[in-house]
């Protein structure tokens, strides 16, 4: 059993298809698919970091999944407020796991989290981009063709939330890229390659591999 944290907000076109795809992929069912994990959740206006530290520091949180912007050595929340930021002292995060989607964040700040302590880090080290209709569906999690990408990015979450170590649910992930990548045209599949080639996680030196929940 873990406490879980999710941080997402809606305040954009991205973020808003993040938020929807994460909901159905996530955290829809989430107390029927992890009975065994307490979730918390910390949206749109609470995506800050006042609000965001404060849930950690006042629980036993051990897996960090957040959606949002971000940059080589920060991750923002809602309007684009900092909530991390390699600059500072992460050692707060010390023994969580840690997912960001987002741009970039693995690059730097990710690195930084492992060495204050985070215990395994998910994350991209450049943009994290997906592709949508061109007249984007009322329900976006209808999309059929930006679920190709925001469901990649899922299989981290429901692997770590099962119990999984870093290097099987690496495998699913890359399972899942060669299975679809038949099926979708120049374009598309440029940009699910370049999102998972630039994936690092523990399998990767992003922390330690036999960490689990």
């Amino acid at each position: 059993m873990a406490d879980v944290l999710g941080v997402d907000q809606n305040y954009d076109l991205v973020t808003q298809y993040g938020f929807a795809f994460r909901h159905k992929f996530i955290f829809q069912k989430f107390s029927t698919d992890f009975p065994s994990h307490t979730l918390y959740q910390s949206n749109n206006a609470k995506a800050v970091r006042s609000v965001i530290d404060g849930i950690i520091t006042k629980n036993s949180i051990r897996y960090i999944t957040a959606m949002g912007h971000g940059m080589y050595a920060a991750f923002t929340g809602q309007n684009g407020a900092i909530v991390w930021d390699a600059a500072e002292d992460l050692s707060y995060l010390k023994g969580t796991i840690v997912h960001l989607l987002s741009c970039q964040t693995g690059a730097s700040l990710g690195r930084k989290m492992v060495a204050d302590g985070v215990s395994a880090f998910w994350g991209y080290t450049v943009n994290f981009a997906f592709r949508h209709e061109g007249q984007p569906p009322t329900e976006l999690s209808d999309d059929t063709t930006a679920a190709i990408y925001l469901r990649m990015d899922a299989i981290i979450d429901r692997g770590i939330l099962a119990g999984k170590k870093s290097q099987p649910i690496y495998d699913s992930v890359q399972s899942y890229v060669a299975r679809v990548i038949p099926q979708l045209t120049p374009a598309d599949r440029a940009t699910l390659l370049d999102n998972y080639v630039h994936l690092v996680c523990p399998s990767t030196t992003w922390g330690s591999p036999s960490v689990t929940l």
